[in-house]
């Protein structure tokens, strides 16, 4: 089975990622195939292919208590990934924080103490709109800005996040939630 680790993302941030795709249709981005706003997620982790043993193995790990309590993410602009050459998928950067990166390492901890291979690219937190379809010219995306009042007070708590189980098929991957794990409460201030 193939299997990530994600944060959870709330139901408001999602209808607000719909609104973004549809402006950058509307701007002519046609070329874009876009992820359904129910399919996007806060990748933490990917870990591939793992057999059902492993992969009840690091729900165990991820149960213990995070070492990060629940904590604000905000969502800073449009990017393609590859940052060169010609773009694949076009994503909402997620701005990085000392909490939200203890969280990621802490779960590639776990993921490794089960046999996921280490990571050969730094994590880069953020959220897939879309993937360019073949023959499409994204380029122009790279210049695009968004209107203000789209971008604004993007910003979401992460509170809890998923053990997913990734079925790949013709309409799309399926998500299925194989563990749920909560941050401790933040500490006011």
């Amino acid at each position: 089975m193939r299997v990530f680790v994600a944060a959870e993302i709330p139901d408001e941030i999602r209808a607000r990622l719909a609104g973004i795709q549809a402006v950058l249709g509307d701007l002519g981005m046609k070329q874009i195939r876009w992820v359904e706003p129910s399919r996007i997620h806060l990748t933490l982790r990917f870990c591939g292919e793992m057999s059902s043993d492993a992969a009840q193995c690091l729900s165990d790990a991820l149960s213990a208590p995070p070492p990060v309590p629940a904590f604000r993410a905000s969502l800073e602009g449009l990017q393609c990934f590859p940052p060169r050459g010609s773009p694949h998928v076009v994503v909402l950067s997620v701005a990085r924080s000392q909490r939200l990166a203890r969280l990621a390492e802490w779960v590639d901890v776990a993921a490794r103490s089960v046999g996921v291979e280490k990571e050969d690219r730094p994590f880069r937190p953020h959220l897939t709109l879309g993937r360019f379809r073949s023959g499409g010219h994204p380029r122009s995306l790279r210049t695009t800005r968004l209107p203000g009042d789209l971008t604004a007070a993007l910003d979401f708590t992460v509170a809890r996040f998923q053990m997913m189980e990734s079925r790949l098929g013709a309409g799309g991957p399926v998500y299925l939630v194989m563990g749920e794990y909560s941050l401790p409460a933040a500490q006011p201030a």
